[in-house]
């Protein structure tokens, strides 16, 4: 660099550099303390949204659960028994659960009833019927265990009177539904029992399934556990005499499991036949058992049995009377 250029620099910076100053400590902390602020607004709004989910969340208020009145659930039990058994007509009661509830229908006729029964709400109800004879005897129609629901189940029950008189419905309902659930209740003439002659009966194609025989078979399915070994296919009792062609033809050793809900015994022959045949001798049998059926129902036969190769599975059924187009069942077949 010249000496000219170089002795400039030197006075400029002894002229200059002694009026720079620093801003001072005040202002530096100043703009130090600003930043800080910031940054402190900044991580408690960021921590209030953590903790709430977000600012609308704030102090907002609850919505209540909606309760349902006595009124909704009495409409909800009707409307159950109304659209899953239309066919049914007689005698309607409706009401709210009592720990002790009781209803008379005076002076019946002898002859088969059919009790059907919903609850709308919460726990369970049980439902007994009595023919009252006399102050001190009565006798035992029936009775089930009603599980209360807001999507409502229908219950059915049929009984038939030996003699006529008085029918009392005791309908007891546990903690859970006395006072907090309704319940809608008809008695329909009639036990679906018609003429029952057996002997000899062939298959009627105008025999149509009751809405009880129907409701049964679906409980009986509902026994099998879900899942694994298959669905179990499920059969009512409207014929006298029926036939089941399973359409199982694996040769060798299988599991029968049955289920029968409802009224009554079943006479079951399980036999094997050829593709297409029916069941003609003895020979084809492989077991005939008494089936029994029950309100509660629970697995009624439970068999290891071998299937000879060329024929294929067939479950022949003869329901008694009470148990005829009232009952209805359930099967399973599983490869051993």
């Amino acid at each position: 660099m010249p000496d000219q250029l170089e002795k400039l620099f030197t006075d400029l910076r002894a002229g200059v550099l002694p009026e720079v100053r620093p801003p001072g400590t005040a202002a530096a902390r100043h703009t130090v303390r600003r930043r800080r602020t910031t940054r402190t607004v900044v991580a408690a709004a960021t921590a209030a949204l953590a903790v709430t989910g977000g600012v609308v969340a704030i102090n907002l208020p609850r919505t209540p659960e909606r309760q349902e009145s006595p009124a909704d659930l009495t409409g909800s039990a009707r409307l159950a028994l109304d659209s899953q058994l239309p066919k049914l007509t007689g005698r309607l009661r409706t009401g709210a659960v009592e720990a002790e509830g009781r209803l008379t229908f005076p002076d019946l006729a002898a002859g088969g009833y059919t009790l059907a029964v919903t609850c709308a709400g919460a726990g369970s109800v049980r439902v007994d019927a009595e023919l009252v004879r006399s102050a001190e005897e009565t006798a035992v129609l029936g009775g089930q265990i009603v599980s209360c629901a807001h999507d409502a189940l229908v219950s059915v029950m049929t009984f038939r009177l030996p003699d006529r008189g008085p029918v009392v419905i005791t309908a007891e309902g546990d903690g859970s539904a006395a006072g907090h659930s309704a319940y809608a209740l008809e008695l329909g003439d009639g036990d679906g029992s018609g003429d029952y002659r057996p002997e000899g009966a062939l298959y009627d194609p105008d025999a149509v399934p009751s809405d009880e025989s129907s409701w049964n078979a679906g409980r009986a399915a509902a026994v099998f556990p879900q899942g694994g070994a298959g669905v179990p296919v499920q059969v009512t009792t409207e014929q006298l005499r029926g036939e089941e062609a399973t359409g199982y033809s694996r040769t060798g050793d299988f599991e029968l499991q049955v289920v029968c809900s409802g009224p009554g015994n079943l006479t079951m022959t399980v036999g094997a036949v050829p593709p297409g045949g029916d069941l003609t001798a003895d020979s084809q049998a492989l077991v005939t058992a008494e089936v029994p059926c029950n309100v509660d129902p629970a697995t009624s036969l439970n068999d290891i049995l071998s299937l000879p190769k060329g024929t294929t599975l067939l479950i022949v059924t003869v329901p008694d009377q009470a148990a005829w187009n009232r009952a209805g069942w359930a099967y399973r077949v599983t490869p051993v």
